[in-house]
């Protein structure tokens, strides 16, 4: 009866904190194993040391699904922390099809919103199209030039209709419009001659930028593990 009132009172608490946090995805790459929550596009992706990996294949544009839509007609963040290498280009991009069938891998050839984060020039680009494929592409914002050797940037974009928000490690740096004329989509990665280029802490959430956000996506995780726990303790005394 101990057991049972102990997992019980545990199971409330943490249920009455995660209920307020609204988080639709998580993913902390701690368990080094590639879930099902993921669609890889293109390879090379690898879950290892805490963080996903992404590296250049053969002839590849490695891109990297979130497998499961998202409508952002009411407001979601997509948020994630991202650390080049050697790449040409981080991309981090919303758009209506999960790019399975796109010639590129990743949401090009039709519309998207995405956060571009180009070393070539030193500054990330946020952009949005109606039409894809180079065409009636509307740069949101040039930000400034930042150091990206040897750091990982926390990046959120946050989606209401066709308003956009991005944060830069928790500073708003947007405040716009975009033109990609959706409202559900999938959040991918992609990288052009990515090299050990990095992707970590991807939580996918309700509502605007929300700086705990990392601790309420860990009470869901945490609110899941126990939930399993006390499953087994109520079996062994069934």
């Amino acid at each position: 009866m101990k057991l049972y009132l102990i997992a019980i009172l545990s199971f409330l608490l943490v249920f009455s904190a995660l209920s307020q946090a609204a988080v639709l995805f998580w993913d902390s790459f701690e368990d080094g194993v590639m879930s099902n929550k993921w669609k890889v596009v293109t390879e090379v992706f690898t879950e290892k040391d805490g963080v996903m990996t992404m590296s250049q294949g053969a002839g590849q544009y490695p891109s990297l699904v979130v497998n499961m839509p998202i409508d952002f007609s009411g407001g979601v963040t997509f948020q994630a922390v991202l650390k080049k290498n050697k790449t040409n280009d981080i991309v981090m991009p919303v758009s209506p099809t999960d790019a399975s069938e796109l010639a590129r891998k990743i949401p090009w050839d039709g519309p998207f919103v995405r956060i571009c984060l180009d070393p070539n020039t030193g500054h990330p680009i946020v952009q949005s199209t109606p039409k894809g494929n180079g065409v009636d592409v509307k740069v949101l914002v040039d930000l400034p030039v930042i150091d990206w050797d040897n750091k990982a940037f926390q990046w959120a974009m946050y989606l209401k209709g066709d308003a956009v928000k991005l944060y830069q490690d928790g500073s708003k740096v947007l405040d716009s419009k975009h033109t990609g004329g959706f409202t559900k989509g999938y959040l991918s990665f992609g990288g052009s001659l990515a090299i050990d280029t990095t992707i970590d802490d991807v939580v996918i959430y309700t509502g605007d930028y929300d700086k705990d956000i990392i601790n309420k996506a860990k009470a869901v995780s945490s609110a899941e593990k126990l939930f399993i726990s006390w499953g087994k303790i109520k079996d062994q005394y069934r």
